[in-house]
């Protein structure tokens, strides 16, 4: 039979009760101040003196502007994983694109280099004009027209001659001089040009060298020396191809000779370092 409890029983109940309420709110009390210091620590104050930064928070049409600016710049390119888009994407299209991007620029270096041809051709026929107008005045000074042929062909030979010993003897003004009277009188000789091509090199007078040793070429297209002298002109003149076809016909004329393989070698070698590449032959190009 349960015995009902005493008064001081009943006392020590209330006390307990009352212990474990004071318990549970400091409890509650000390997490509610945990949570707030965790809540504080991440907003740190700013330094003392200094001023609060503002934060530009985007309201709601700058975030709409945003988001379509971000969809703008992504819509420029594919993602890996969108693949209905890559599904529309027209690779012949983008294809022909790059094609006619391609066409574009050679249609550009073409027209660069009939430009460049252009110029040229009319800067040879401005010295050709000019080497005339000086042959002329040399025969009014030499009274050609009063020469006869005999004459004019045996003072030719006199020119050159003196060309000749001026050259040796490194007189190189007036070797350009007599070789000039020379071609006044009779223009016919290849040697003449070849030597003034000459002279013309070793004066720095590139485009009048490479002009001279031409008009040798097209009185003797086998005139070795106005080859190699013409081919040196261009080198000089940094017309490297030419250059180089001008030292292999002349090699070819007249093989192993060693002056000639050290000018070939030499323009391959500026071919390679202007270029980027060896040199080939057009013939060789052709077939490949």
């Amino acid at each position: 039979m349960r015995q009902q409890a005493t008064p001081d029983e009943i006392q020590q109940a209330d006390e307990d009760l009352s212990n474990w309420q004071n318990e549970i709110s400091q409890l509650d009390a000390e997490i509610k101040t945990h949570e707030k210091v965790k809540i504080q620590s991440q907003k740190v104050p700013p330094v003392r003196g200094t001023k609060r930064e503002v934060l530009n928070v985007p309201n709601k049409n700058n975030k709409q502007e945003l988001n379509e600016e971000s969809k703008s710049k992504k819509s420029s390119r594919l993602s890996g994983y969108d693949f209905p888009a890559w599904e529309k994407f027209d690779v012949d299209a983008a294809v022909q694109a790059i094609d006619e991007e391609e066409s574009e620029i050679n249609r550009q270096k073409q027209k660069n280099r009939e430009e460049g041809l252009r110029l040229a051709q009319e800067a040879k026929m401005k010295r050709k004009k000019r080497h005339q107008e000086e042959l002329e005045n040399i025969r009014k000074e030499m009274k050609f027209n009063g020469l006869s042929e005999l004459q004019r062909k045996t003072m030719a030979v006199r020119e050159k001659q003196k060309g000749n010993e001026a050259f040796k003897a490194n007189e190189l003004e007036e070797a350009f001089v007599f070789y000039s009277r020379s071609l006044a009188l009779d223009n016919t000789v290849a040697t003449v040009y070849a030597n003034r091509a000459m002279v013309s090199i070793r004066l720095e007078k590139l485009e009048t060298g490479e002009d001279d040793a031409t008009h040798a070429l097209e009185l003797d297209p086998n005139h070795m020396k106005a080859l190699s002298r013409r081919g040196l002109a261009r080198l000089k003149l940094g017309k490297t191809k030419l250059a180089i076809e001008d030292f292999q016909k002349a090699l070819d004329l007249k093989p192993g000779n060693d002056e000639l393989i050290q000018l070939l070698t030499k323009a391959k070698a500026k071919y390679r370092e202007v270029e980027g590449k060896e040199y080939i032959p057009d013939s060789q190009n052709e077939n490949l």
